[in-house]
């Protein structure tokens, strides 16, 4: 490209500023080829605020605003993907649903804000039993999933106050 001339970007190249501040810039270059001599000039454009603010809608697009969890739509995106792989390699994969007793009462009583708590935490302390990120996609069989949503529950003393849901796609081929 220098030969002939041309233009080119590097995009979300990190550098540093005078203040030793990390940036996100996408940096621009110019080959100028004349007969005696070549020039590159090069542009540098901090994009820091503007993959900050991509960054931020994404999330919004993609996760519950209540739980921070995937919202319906990633869920179903995730779900297919899972799914496909599990299919692929022939293995088993587990959803679990967790209902929690009695939630809609609590938010009658205790109100909305209340309830986004409890949710919440749920959420993270299931989450974090997982230990495999946000997706609550796990292997494993029902007794591995009813031990592990009832430890979430007993660690947030809701032992007893909510039940399981479990769909399991088996280790067999087609199915």
């Amino acid at each position: 490209i220098f030969e002939t001339g041309g233009q080119g970007v590097l995009g979300d190249v990190a550098i540093r500023d005078a203040s030793g501040e990390e940036l996100l810039t996408d940096i621009s270059a110019t080959f100028i080829v004349e007969p005696d001599v070549a020039m590159v000039f090069l542009t540098f454009k901090d994009v820091t605020e503007k993959r900050e603010v991509e960054h931020q809608l994404a999330h919004v697009a993609q996760n519950d605003a209540v739980t921070g969890l995937f919202n319906k739509r990633m869920l179903n995106l995730r779900m297919e993907t899972v799914l496909a792989r599990a299919r692929r390699e022939n293995t088993p994969v587990s959803l679990i649903f967790i209902d929690l007793d009695n939630f809609k009462k609590c938010n009658d009583t205790h109100g909305h804000q209340t309830g986004d708590e409890l949710l919440r935490a749920v959420a993270l302390e299931v989450d974090r039993q997982l230990r495999v990120g946000t997706t609550a996609f796990h292997r494993q069989d029902r007794a591995d999933a009813e031990h592990l949503v009832a430890h979430a529950l007993s660690a947030l003393e809701l032992r007893g106050r909510g039940s399981l849901g479990l769909f399991r796609r088996a280790d067999r081929a087609g199915v």
